[in-house]
C-alpha cells in the first residue's frame, strides 16, 4: 500500500510542476498557442573570503670581520733592475748588410693584341701591372714616384705607362718596359 501512495504522490508532484510551468493550465494541442508564465529565479552571490597570510622575516644584521693576512708559503726572488745599455745604437756587423729582396718576373702571352675602342694615345699607352709580395713581410713600393704599401702575401694591380720605374723599400730603382701588343705584366717580389 505504501508503494501505491508513494507512486501517486510522485504523479501528483509531476502534474503540479507541469501545471505551474504552463500558468496553471495544461494544454497539449498542435494548433493552439501555448502561453508560458515567465519565471524569475534569484541567485545569491557568494563571496569567497581568504584571510591574509602574514609572513615574518628576521632582519639581517651586518657581520664585520677582520681580514686575516696569510704570508706566502714560498718566497720568490726579488726583482732587480736591468743594467743600462752599453750603446745607443746596436753595433754594426754582418746584420747591418741586409740585401734587398730579389725580383723575379713572370710574363705570359695574352694572345693577340686587342685594339682599344678609343684611339687616344693616352689610353693606348697604359697597361696593367700586378705586383705580388711573397716576402713574408709588408713592403713599400714606389712606382713612378707614387708610394704604395704592399702587405705580405697579397697582390697589388696598378695601371702605368708602357715604361715605368719602380723599387722596393730603399732598394735600387728598376726600369721596366712592357712590349707592344702586351697589355698586362706581373712582378713577383721575393726575399
Amino acid at each position: 500500500m505504501t508503494g501505491f501512495v508513494r507512486a501517486s504522490l510522485v504523479l501528483l508532484l509531476c502534474l503540479s510542476v507541469a501545471a505551474s510551468a504552463h500558468g496553471g493550465v495544461v494544454v497539449a494541442s498542435y494548433y493552439y498557442p501555448v502561453y508560458y508564465q515567465p519565471t524569475v529565479t534569484y541567485y545569491t552571490p557568494t563571496v569567497a573570503y581568504y584571510p591574509p597570510t602574514v609572513t615574518y622575516y628576521a632582519p639581517v644584521w651586518p657581520v664585520y670581520t677582520t681580514p686575516v693576512v696569510c704570508p706566502p708559503a714560498v718566497t720568490y726572488a726579488m726583482p732587480t733592475a736591468a743594467p743600462p745599455s752599453q750603446t745607443i745604437e746596436p753595433p754594426l756587423g754582418a746584420a747591418a748588410k741586409k740585401f734587398a729582396p730579389t725580383v723575379t718576373e713572370s710574363r705570359t702571352d695574352t694572345g693577340p693584341a686587342m685594339t682599344p675602342k678609343v684611339a687616344s694615345p693616352a689610353v693606348v699607352e697604359r697597361v696593367q701591372v700586378g705586383f705580388w709580395n711573397v716576402t713574408g713581410r709588408d713592403v713599400t713600393l714606389i712606382i713612378d714616384g707614387q708610394t704604395r704599401v704592399l702587405p705580405r702575401n697579397r697582390n697589388l694591380t696598378v695601371t702605368v705607362g708602357r715604361q715605368f720605374v719602380w723599387r722596393v723599400d730603399q732598394g735600387v730603382a728598376q726600369t721596366e718596359r712592357i712590349p707592344d701588343g702586351q697589355w698586362t705584366a706581373e712582378i713577383v717580389v721575393r726575399e
